[in-house]
């Protein structure tokens, strides 16, 4: 269920993010930080697509002719910001506010966590997420990549098969 955030959540999330970049305990290098404040700038300016060219290009420091096909790198570094905001928010379980960065995207989620009333330990407390529509558009881009692809693989045939069969026919004329 997608829901707007209201001023309040978002200054929750803001504040998260300014925390997490100052947290010393968040194993987290340079470009690391780097492309979280990428990332975090392109979900508050609510982008619905980040381009894994552009990161590669603006935090990577890739040259402008960068091809995410034949370089692995912003898929490295997104696992890398994956595993170490995964790491810390297991070190900080009490965390009212969660960014996260779900497989297969590069637009941050936020989770709310609701229920930290110390004294009802018992109930585990529930999460929230907020979930932005570039999360889902980004998920399906893969499959609309593949099936692009696909398309190009046959129209090359196509193309390929009618030069031939030109071919053959001025050869006959």
């Amino acid at each position: 269920m997608e829901q707007a955030e209201a001023p309040v959540e978002n200054y929750r999330v803001q504040e998260e993010f300014t925390c997490l970049l100052s947290d010393p305990e968040l194993v987290l290098n340079a470009r690391g930080r780097r492309l979280l404040t990428y990332l975090m700038d392109a979900r508050f300016r609510g982008d619905k697509l980040v381009d894994p060219r552009a990161i590669a290009i603006d935090v990577l420091g890739r040259r402008a002719d960068f091809t995410p096909s034949m370089d692995p790198i912003v898929r490295i570094e997104i696992t890398r910001l994956r595993a170490a905001l995964n790491n810390h928010y297991k070190t900080r379980p009490g965390s009212p506010v969660r960014i996260i960065i779900p497989h297969r995207t590069y637009i941050p989620i936020v989770e709310f966590r609701e229920n930290l009333d110390p004294s009802a330990p018992s109930q585990p407390p529930t999460m929230r997420s907020i979930e932005t529509p570039a999360a889902r558009t980004i998920s399906a881009t893969p499959l609309v990549k593949k099936a692009l692809s696909a398309i190009e693989i046959g129209g090359a045939i196509l193309v390929m098969f009618l030069g031939v069969a030109l071919a053959i026919r001025i050869l006959l004329l």
